[in-house]
């Protein structure tokens, strides 16, 4: 086979999985919510881990609840979730950031976005959040991110507090500490604050 038409061919194939995966880049569905700079930092609430006998607090920014629908394909891809995240500078490595299924409770988006109905129902912790963009993990001690396998949040009261809404209750996640799994339990704090880009 002639030299050239073996290179044309090599050149059209890589022409044609390139081509693919720009295409499935752009088709593949993503949540990415920036928010304004002060948010991040903006200290919303607390959250209290009891490791080995140990209490660690971290600062959160507010909880924002998530509730989009996205169009892909012919398909209607629901985001029903809420983060947990530390008060860190936006592009600064957060030492939490947890991602919560917020479905269970029913459609909150069409329930006229009512926090209190957040409370009272256990919610289980997602492993990945934003479409699985982005992963829930937590950093404790000074050690390396540790992802968050599963686990679960109830909020036991969520009330209104000056124009807003403050939600308190317990946390437990299964985080893989890269030799096992390890349970750890805790207390979260915080304002709730709904996201305005949602559905």
């Amino acid at each position: 086979m002639n030299f050239s038409i073996v290179a044309l061919q090599a050149l059209g194939a890589a022409a044609s999985i390139g081509l693919m995966f720009v295409v499935n880049t752009h088709q593949r569905p993503t949540v990415d919510e920036q928010y304004d700079e002060r948010e991040y930092v903006n200290i919303g609430g607390t959250l209290s881990f009891n490791r080995t006998g140990e209490s660690t607090e971290v600062s959160l920014m507010p909880i924002h609840v998530l509730t989009r629908d996205i169009q892909r394909g012919g398909r209607t891809l629901r985001v029903r979730e809420l983060m947990l995240r530390a008060a860190v500078p936006r592009g600064e490595p957060a030492p939490v950031e947890v991602y919560v299924d917020v479905a269970p409770v029913g459609d909150i988006a069409a329930q006229l976005r009512d926090p209190q109905r957040l409370a009272q129902t256990e919610l289980p912790v997602l492993p990945t959040g934003r479409l699985g963009t982005r992963q829930s993990f937590v950093t404790l001690d000074g050690e390396q991110p540790r992802r968050v396998i599963t686990g679960s949040l109830l909020l036991t009261e969520v009330v209104p507090a000056q124009g807003a809404y403050k939600a308190s209750g317990r946390v437990e996640l299964q985080v893989d500490t890269g030799h096992g799994i390890e349970l750890i339990s805790g207390r979260v704090e915080g304002q709730i604050s709904w996201d305005a880009t949602g559905a």
